[in-house]
Order: C-alpha cells, then structure tokens, then sequence
C-alpha cells in the first residue's frame, strides 16, 4: 500500500511539475502572436495598417523602448492586441480607431527614444526601412 503511495506520489509531481501559471512571454494568446495577412484571404486597408505598426512597434523595442520606456511599450504592445482583435473580428472602424491611437502612442515613444539615442544610431525608419509613418 505505501508502495502504491509513493508510485502515485512521484506520478503526481512528474505531471504537476510541466504545468505553468503564465505562458512564456509572447505567447499570451493568438491576438498576441504577430498577425499574418494570409488568415482572412483578403487584404484590407486595416491588415495592411496592423502589419505595419507590428513593425514599428518591434523596431521600437529592438531601439530600447524595453530599457527606457518599459510602461509605454506594454500599453502599446496592449492596444495592438486590441486592433488585431478589432481586425480579426471584422469591426474595421474599431480597427482604425484602435490603430490610430497606436500611432499616437508610437509617435510619442519615437520621440521620446530619439532623446537616448546618440547621434548616428538607427532610428525606427532605418530600422523598419520605411519612411517614418509608412510602411
């Protein structure tokens, strides 16, 4: 009997021991994974929009907005979530809505990371190789 135990015991834990409270970071949910422009089939305006705001998004990040402006960078990170969601579910004006807003936040972040950076670093046009604001 205590055998038994013991064998239940040491199965308990080889189980309970791959189980995690929170996903690896990144990979938080679907909204959160970048999005792909060949899941609805078409491409509209506001896919077009999201691709390129994940870009400038990750640019900002590979810039140093995690160092310098880690709260800016999660409400971003947040609201882009937000307009994949809008995107995904078809709610186009939510959507833009949702993007503009985010294009303030990048906007606001851009300037803010262009007073760390030191002359000559990349900025997030360079990085992305798009004019500021396009994609």
């Amino acid at each position: 009997m205590i055998g038994f135990r013991v064998i239940l015991g040491a199965l308990a834990v080889a189980f309970v021991s791959g189980c995690a409270h929170w996903p690896p970071p990144g990979r938080g949910g679907m909204a959160e994974e970048y999005y792909s422009l060949l899941e609805s089939g078409t491409t509209s305006a506001e896919d077009i929009r999201l691709a390129c705001t994940r870009k400038r998004l990750d640019a900002a990040a590979g810039l140093g907005a995690a160092d310098f402006l880690p709260a800016s960078l999660h409400i971003a990170k947040t609201q882009w979530a937000r307009a994949a969601r809008a995107v995904s579910g078809g709610m186009m004006h939510d959507a833009s809505v949702d993007l503009d807003r985010l294009d303030r936040m990048l906007e606001s972040m851009t300037g803010q990371l262009s007073q760390h950076l030191k002359p000559g670093e990349h900025d997030i046009a360079s990085v992305t190789g798009t004019p500021k604001g396009n994609c």
